[in-house]
């Protein structure tokens, strides 16, 4: 979990996924459009899609399965837990 700031994800030219995971899980109390995502690899060479074993949200209005990887064991978890005082899990 990031406890204080945003995201910033740049210039990782092999990054895919960005948009399969939900920043807002790992962030906490950070609006969404403070996360800086640049010159990464471009979005149309990513196989960007998971698993549909992985657990879907919606983030940023957009409902999406969740992933690090197109790999069925690769699936962002902890998406649905209640944690105390409104800490991720």
């Amino acid at each position: 979990t990031v406890i204080n700031g945003s995201v910033r994800l740049t210039r990782n030219h092999k990054l895919c996924h960005i948009s399969s995971i939900d920043w807002g899980r790992l962030t906490q109390g950070v609006d969404p459009s403070t996360h800086m995502f640049l010159d990464n690899r471009e979005e149309q060479l990513c196989p960007d899609f998971c698993n549909e074993s992985c657990p879907t949200t919606t983030y940023q209005g957009i409902p999406r399965r969740r992933c690090w990887t197109s790999k069925a064991n690769e699936c962002q978890r902890n998406l649905v837990c209640q944690c105390p005082n409104g800490v991720s899990c």
